[in-house]
């Protein structure tokens, strides 16, 4: 990976499998084109998307990274429910 254009963290450390290693997408520029990137304890670092087009791995960038954040989102509201739901 080179010069990053776009960084977001979508799953901090702490709620990560082994608490320490965050849940990234991160684009960069790169020698001949862009990449976008999901860097996380599951997958290292993985390679999402690569184009020739700056905007177009900025959008998916944006999406994959709005994707995760839902999904974590839904994962928690989940386990809120299923902690209300536990008898006392």
């Amino acid at each position: 990976m080179n010069a990053e254009i776009y960084r977001k963290c979508v799953r901090y450390a702490k709620d990560a499998p082994d608490g320490e290693t965050p849940t990234l997408i991160i684009c960069t520029e790169e020698a001949n084109g862009y990449a976008a990137w999901r860097s996380s304890y599951e997958d290292a670092t993985r390679l999402i998307q690569w184009s020739s087009n700056r905007d177009e791995i900025l959008e998916r960038g944006v999406t994959e990274a709005l994707k995760e954040i839902q999904e974590a989102k839904r994962q928690t509201m989940e386990r809120h429910d299923a902690e209300k739901k536990q008898p006392a």
